[in-house]
């Protein structure tokens, strides 16, 4: 009797869920469909997805002919840019004379856009990029041919320029805009003094006491 009761008890306030607590509403409860039977799976049709497709070839670079024009690139690649770059720095070490020199860095100027001309057009390349960078800088590439005393790399500028980096990651950088300018030019200004061989406090304090007031 009393699980009967305990179930009763149960019903009812399942009635009473179900009617949101008012108990003067008309249950509405949708009885149970029976199933319907499925008929037989009508044959699908292949899909674009599933198609044994054979695999596109992926064009990194145009070594054989150029896609636009269809004009063969003999001995287009850019693994030559790195082998002119060392020819054109054993220069450096040798005596020759200004008008050797000029023509030194024209030769090598006219080599290295021969290499990159097959690259500037192709749209598929991904030297292009490269290619239409030094093409549009190519009167600078090759400065330190016409002139030993320029370096070849920028090493030198990396260099000066690290401690400022390293200091700038620990520190958080600055607040402001402003501070970020007038840190850039202290630091310029302290680096320039030091690589001229002056004391770093004495130039500083000329150069404030030189100041327009």
């Amino acid at each position: 009797m009393e699980q009967q009761a305990e179930r009763i008890t149960e019903l009812e306030e399942e009635v009473a869920r179900l009617r949101g607590g008012r108990p003067n509403v008309e249950l509405c409860i949708k009885p149970s469909l029976p199933k319907k039977e499925k008929g037989p799976r009508k044959p699908r049709g292949q899909s674009f997805a599933r198609r044994a497709l054979a695999p596109t070839p992926v064009v990194y670079h145009c070594i054989d002919e150029c896609s636009d024009c269809k004009r063969r690139l003999v001995g287009a690649r850019m693994e030559s840019v790195m082998d002119i770059y060392h020819r054109a720095k054993r220069t450096t070490s040798k005596d020759y004379t200004e008008l050797e020199r000029s023509r030194l860095k024209t030769f090598f100027e006219s080599e290295l856009l021969e290499v990159c001309r097959a690259y500037v057009k192709v749209k598929t390349a991904p030297e292009r990029v490269l290619a239409e960078r030094m093409t549009g800088f190519i009167s600078e590439l090759f400065s330190f041919v016409g002139n030993p005393e320029i370096p070849s790399e920028n090493n030198a500028a990396e260099r000066a320029v690290r401690p400022a980096v390293v200091a700038r990651k620990i520190s958080g950088g600055s607040r402001s805009a402003k501070g970020s300018k007038t840190c850039s030019i202290l630091r310029t200004l302290f680096e320039t003094w030091n690589l001229q061989g002056h004391n770093s406090i004495d130039a500083c304090q000329q150069m404030i006491a030189a100041w327009p007031r």
